[in-house]
């Protein structure tokens, strides 16, 4: 239906058609009580009729209200005036993506830049149960100020749990018909096409149908007809875009393959896992956790801590010292074959997430549990090295035992009981209760291999009708634990607590960039201690790029903060604070004693033994400088130039 201008929708005065699509059309307009023009969507005739759809829509409309999100068009408003039902949003200025594909094919690092952007709003809605279901050009716009933003939340859905028994239970599209198809042909996912439910995963194949058309100039699945198309989406595959005349690195075209994977098992399992890897691409950097970094379960030695202090000193040795230490601390054969002959069946790197137990006394709440597990599951899959028990088997084992637990000789231990029946070394449990309106998950991660825990965490708290966003952050708690946990880079004994996923590898990326583009390595860290302000090490290092990159008052004012976490920092971290300070601002007698009373802390800890060493050569104390650099190899400081 056409609205002319100055129709009042509530507090909102048409001022003129924007557009229209299946949909609604959209109108510019004014709303009288902020003073602001808005963009007005007038929904389909069906909607108001409707109350069932029209009641989904609301429901809808109130999760993707609840986003918030830089790279998601943002929603204020839904309300009905006489027979129209309307939703009211930010008005943007700027073209679609499917406008400006239309002009001339993007770069690729253009194409990687806006995919990740929105692949970041993807993992906000993912995070809150909702999946798009419609992702395409035109549902993407590029505003005049260079923002991405995911337009079109009308077919999406919110992914609720089924009220099946919590042993039994999966999660499943609400309000999801068997056989009906939603979404846009050329940009379904095969599951779409089949009109089966669909899930996060879905959207992430949308995705790399449009980053491939952003990249190569054309359609994944170019056809005549809508028929055909959809045959080519369940059988066959894209044409190669080396083969299109476009320049495309091969990293990025591994990531599009992996994006249009037929089975949803085979892409990306979350959306910030594709954002990461698409930006590492762009800044050539290799940040994902690379198996060259998984250490086998041996006993545990003083390796370097990367989560040093801001000096010169410490910065000069990062990456072949690094290297060199990295070596020097995997187990040999020997040490291997002692810890599998303790534990033959376990492998510690195959690692297994129990049924969160649900301790709420609600049990309406019981497939949270389930849920979350099979969320952080998908998580650890993204690490490479580890081998991750799907979700599918775990309940096959649930089912198959009597009780609920797990049989085997594990006896009355369902931990024992479940990592014998995977043959998994690591073992992920946890529950989950209620204190008033909030939401507790705590998890605990056990070396059965070892007999020993591995970290237990503190509670993670959010709202109970956020349930996602818990779960989410609760992920990447546990991803980042068990990734530290086994990366050789890493002395857990002298941190505080393991950081989030998504910090821990923007701060392995922001020391692997050090001193080959301090700037880029500062941008890093500083997104490190952005999306994990308690991580003390990449906080630590940031003070450190910025001491090399010769701001010096940056470098003072970032440890000044880090000295601001004393609580929650460990005495090896608050003595790396004292000596950055120290060194910082030339007190070189209060750094060596400082650095002395850490390297007690810990003994083999070669950057401390350095620092050591060079402190006491400042002070002109040589026999004990030379007594700890007498192992050191000065060609490994790299030039400053």
């Amino acid at each position: 239906m056409a609205i002319e201008a100055g129709t009042r929708l509530g507090r909102y005065e048409v001022l003129a058609p924007l557009g229209a699509g299946g949909m609604g059309e959209v109108y510019r307009a004014r709303d009288s009580v902020l003073e602001r023009e808005v963009a007005v969507k007038v929904l389909p005739e069906g909607f108001t009729h409707d109350p069932e759809r029209l009641d989904r829509f609301r429901r809808e409309a109130r999760a993707v209200a609840r986003l918030s999100h830089p790279n998601i068009l943002e929603l204020f408003d839904f309300g009905t005036e006489g027979d129209i039902s309307y939703a009211v949003m930010e008005l943007l200025e700027g073209p679609t993506l499917r406008e400006l594909v239309g002009r001339s094919r993007l770069g690729w690092r253009r194409a990687a830049e806006i995919a990740a952007a929105v692949a970041d709003g993807l993992a906000a809605a993912h995070s809150n149960g909702i999946v798009h279901r419609d992702l395409k050009p035109e549902n993407i716009i590029v505003t005049s100020d260079d923002r991405v933003k995911i337009l079109d939340f009308g077919l999406a859905l919110v992914v609720e749990p089924t009220k099946e028994d919590a042993a039994t239970a999966s999660l499943t599209p609400a309000a999801t018909e068997p056989g009906r198809i939603m979404g846009t042909v050329g940009y379904m996912a095969p599951e779409q096409v089949r009109g089966r439910p669909v899930d996060n995963r879905s959207d992430l194949f949308s995705l790399g149908c449009v980053l491939y058309e952003m990249v190569g100039g054309q359609r994944a699945f170019g056809r005549d007809s809508a028929p055909e198309v959809m045959t080519a989406i369940l059988r066959e595959e894209p044409p190669r875009l080396s083969g299109s005349g476009a320049v495309v690195p091969a990293p990025l075209e591994r990531v599009i393959s992996r994006c249009l994977e037929k089975r949803p098992e085979k892409r990306f399992q979350s959306a910030s896992d594709l954002a990461f890897d698409l930006r590492a691409i762009v800044t050539d950097s290799d940040a994902p956790v690379a198996a060259s970094h998984i250490r086998a379960a041996a006993p545990r030695r003083r390796v370097l801590w990367m989560a040093a202090a801001g000096l010169l000193i410490v910065a000069a040795v990062t990456t072949t010292w690094w290297m060199r230490s990295r070596s020097s601390t995997t187990p040999n054969d020997a040490e291997v074959v002692a810890v599998h002959a303790e534990e033959p069946a376990l492998d510690p790197l195959r690692v297994v997430v129990m049924r969160f137990d649900n301790q709420t006394g609600d049990p309406s709440l019981d497939s949270f549990g389930l849920m979350a597990s099979n969320w952080i599951t998908q998580g650890l899959s993204r690490i490479d090295g580890l081998k991750v028990v799907p979700t599918s088997s775990v309940l096959q084992i649930y089912r198959a035992a009597a009780s609920g637990g797990v049989e085997g000789s594990g006896g009355d231990d369902p931990v024992r009981g479940l990592a014998e029946a995977t043959r998994a070394g690591t073992v992920i449990s946890g529950s989950y209760f209620l204190q008033e309106a909030d939401l507790y998950i705590q998890a605990e991660i056990t070396d059965l291999s070892r007999g020993e825990i591995i970290n237990a965490m503190e509670p993670v708290v959010g709202a109970r009708d956020a349930p996602m966003d818990l779960i989410e952050s609760a992920r990447q708690r546990i991803m980042g634990a068990v990734a530290t946990h086994f990366d050789a880079r890493m002395d857990l004994s002298l941190m505080s607590s393991p950081p989030r996923l998504d910090a821990y590898r923007e701060y392995i990326a922001g020391i692997e960039l050090f001193g080959s583009d301090t700037p880029e390595a500062i941008r890093r860290l500083e997104r490190a201690v952005e999306l994990d302000p308690d991580f003390a090490a990449a906080r630590l290092w940031l003070g450190m790029a910025c001491w090399w990159s010769g701001d010096r008052a940056r470098a003072a004012s970032t440890f000044r903060q880090s000295e601001g976490q004393r609580a929650q920092l460990t005495s090896y971290e608050r003595l790396f604070i004292r000596i950055a300070s120290a060194f910082n601002e030339s007190r070189y007698s209060e750094g060596l004693r400082d650095a002395r009373e850490a390297l007690d802390l810990a003994p083999s800890d070669g950057l401390m033994t350095f620092q050591v060493g060079i402190l006491a050569l400042m002070l002109n104390r040589p026999h004990e400088a030379i007594e700890a650099l007498t192992d050191f190899d000065p060609g490994l400081v790299p030039s400053r130039e």
